[in-house]
């Protein structure tokens, strides 16, 4: 486990693509009968979810992603134990990989992985790997609920540095189209000032988009919103986030990709 020597995500994947292909009659509508059905028995964390909820219960967290399987498949990850399911993303991670892990993981365990970052790169990276991945389960068929799935983020640091694990939540799709209070992010914005803006905002039931051009400025975003929690802490407001890929003009420069945080908070019992 943890001691083991960790693979890259890149020979990780390497490893899943060697193995035995899927049957043809394994569909995306049986894949997606099995959330559906998991949903209904309040399974939403895969294999051993039960488990780790009863002793979540008893007031004792086990979420350990530091803990995660090293040198295992993406099946292994997947339908491994939630509190260690977990992928490492790096700078130099290629994004529609690292999505294509995330959305596999979703299909076959029911449950979406931690990402696990280090620095502006690898977060950024991360952040970009879930925007694809987004695209990519909403894209899959419905159920027979007639839903497809989307995810939710919440950030955590360790510390005051730039070390980050990004958990993600299975949702509903989230729709786009609200309006909403736009805020900027740059390499040089203060996070607890954007922080700030951020929560104050939310207790005047605004929605807050914030975007982001740059590792830097991406950084900050995530870094602002995981304050805004501590900030609404008092309020009993919870803060998430679900990104897209936005275009973005910035004065003197020609229309740049970007990335659009959509916040979403909720009153917490």
């Amino acid at each position: 486990m943890s001691n083991a020597l960790d693979l890259s995500l890149d020979e990780i994947i390497s490893k899943e693509d060697k193995r035995k292909p899927r049957r043809k009659n394994q569909s995306r509508r049986g894949r997606g009968k099995g959330r559906t059905q998991s949903r209904r028995n309040g399974n939403q964390g895969g294999r051993g979810y039960n488990k780790a909820k009863r002793r979540n219960k008893n007031g004792k967290s086990r979420f350990k992603p530091y803990e995660h399987i090293s040198g295992g498949s993406i099946e292994d990850i997947a339908l491994g134990e939630p509190e260690s399911r977990a992928l490492k993303v790096s700078g130099d991670s290629e994004v529609k990989k690292v999505a294509g892990a995330i959305a596999h993981c979703v299909r076959i365990g029911g449950a979406p992985p931690a990402l696990m970052c280090t620095g502006a790169l690898a977060i950024n990276q991360a952040i970009k790997s879930l925007a694809i991945a987004r695209t990519y389960l909403l894209d899959d068929e419905e159920d027979e609920d007639g839903e497809t799935t989307d995810l939710i983020c919440q950030p955590q640091f360790d510390g005051d540095g730039d070390k980050c694990v990004l958990r993600l939540r299975m949702s509903r799709p989230i729709n786009m189209d609200m309006d909403y209070e736009e805020l900027r992010t740059s390499p040089n914005s203060e996070p607890h000032i954007v922080a700030g803006a951020i929560a104050g905002k939310i207790r005047d039931d605004e929605r807050v988009g914030i975007v982001s051009v740059g590792s830097g400025a991406v950084l900050n975003a995530v870094k602002s919103i995981f304050i805004s929690r501590r900030y609404l802490k008092e309020d009993r407001i919870d803060v998430k986030f679900t990104p897209s890929f936005t275009k973005v003009t910035l004065p003197g420069r020609d229309e740049m990709n970007g990335i659009l945080f959509s916040t979403l908070s909720r009153y917490l019992n």
